[in-house]
């Protein structure tokens, strides 16, 4: 540095203002008037203290601002906000009030920018001790640190999380009446009841298990879809075909490729008159459907029983669906422990599985009587 070729000192003989021949300029002391600068400003030294001091404006801009590693930027009167790098990690602390970026540009997004598009990078929000709660991976990865999850509602109604050991559970709080469902625009596929906890699946394929064994035998999930909890109705005093009024109703889309179907029923004759015949017949799509085991008009005697037995295999579905079926059955309803079977097949027929088909047992007197009366007792519709 050049020799002062301009000094001002003190009544101390201390100088406060100097200025060399390269046009540097040192004060010892405070400047308290505005300083207007039109090129750079250099300040060097330890200790230098500037209070109150606005660098820029609304319509004058500065340029940049180069801070040392590990110097700190201080924000507010008590330094409630600081931000520093120290030369391996840029750290900003906050010590009062909330954090909060605002972004008032109602068509702007808020975007944080990950290093890569790989799992090399990410953004994790932490607790206190450092251990990551929520990590977004650059390649699209969402991960929820163990025992943390995914709660919804006000009061966490809805939970799903991993314990760090078991694996995921599913929690609903028992306060949380309705259902949970598992849907896209295709439709529904699992609907989870809060109130009664029944589970239902609606799939386009059959449910199977292997029982762990990749290369265990498949086994159709199912089982009972109905039952008959109490006798039906008598059909007594006429000649009209008439389905007992315990039947069970197959939803639409149920049948898949591959369904198995097993009917069974049973019932009873309790009054004949004279030489009357009674036909009993089990159907698959209601009177106007399919007759699995059509029975023959027997001149039946009190009491006489009958009973039946199907299965149907569904081998295709859809509008133009097609089922094979077999079963036996009590041809000529008889006293009970007289009664003989015999072996009815159903070759493929067609069958919509995109409709509704009632399985149901039908009744035909050969003549109407009062005397005449025969129900129902029994009939379970499975379903794998």
């Amino acid at each position: 540095m050049a020799a002062d070729i301009f000094n001002l000192v003190n009544d101390a003989g201390t100088e406060v203002f100097g200025v060399d021949g390269d046009g540097n300029i040192d004060v010892i002391g405070t400047i308290e008037a505005a300083l207007s600068m039109s090129g750079g400003l250099t300040l060097t030294g330890t200790g230098l203290t500037m209070t109150g001091l606005d660098i820029g404006g609304t319509s004058t801009e500065i340029g940049n601002v180069y801070i040392a590693d590990s110097k700190v930027l201080a924000l507010g009167d008590g330094q409630d906000d600081s931000v520093v790098h120290n030369a391996t990690n840029t750290i900003w602390t906050h010590s009062t009030g909330d954090l909060t970026f605002d972004n008032v540009l109602v068509t702007g997004s808020t975007i944080m920018l990950l290093g890569t598009d790989t799992s090399a990078t990410d953004f994790q929000v932490q607790n206190n001790s450092a251990a990551a709660l929520l990590t977004v991976l650059g390649d699209g990865v969402v991960r929820v640190g163990d025992s943390g999850g995914l709660g919804l509602g006000a009061g966490d109604d809805f939970q799903w999380l991993h314990d760090g050991t078991t694996g995921v559970d599913l929690t609903v709080t028992a306060n949380d009446a309705g259902a949970y469902t598992w849907a896209d625009s295709a439709g529904t596929y699992l609907t989870l009841d809060t109130t009664t906890g029944a589970v239902s699946l609606d799939l386009t394929t059959r449910v199977t298990l292997t029982d762990g064994v990749a290369s265990g035998t498949e086994k159709l999930v199912g089982g009972v879809a109905y039952r008959a909890v109490a006798a039906s109705s008598a059909i007594t005093n006429t000649t009209t075909e008439a389905l007992f009024d315990i039947s069970y109703t197959i939803p639409a889309d149920t049948l898949k490729a591959g369904t198995v179907l097993e009917i069974g029923y049973q019932g009873i004759a309790t009054a004949t008159n004279g030489t009357d015949t009674l036909t009993i017949v089990l159907y698959l799509g209601g009177l106007g459907g399919t007759a699995l085991l059509t029975g023959t008009a027997t001149d039946v005697a009190n009491d006489n029983i009958f009973t039946g037995t199907a299965y149907v295999t569904v081998r295709t579905a859809g509008t133009g669906g097609t089922f094979v079926a077999h079963g036996s059955h009590t041809d000529v309803p008889a006293a009970s422990g007289t009664a003989t079977n015999v072996v009815e097949i159903v070759a493929s027929t067609a069958i919509d599985t995109t409709a509704t088909q009632v399985v149901g047992v039908g009744a035909d007197w050969g003549a109407a009587a009062t005397g005449n009366s025969v129900r129902l007792d029994f009939l379970t519709v499975k379903i794998w």
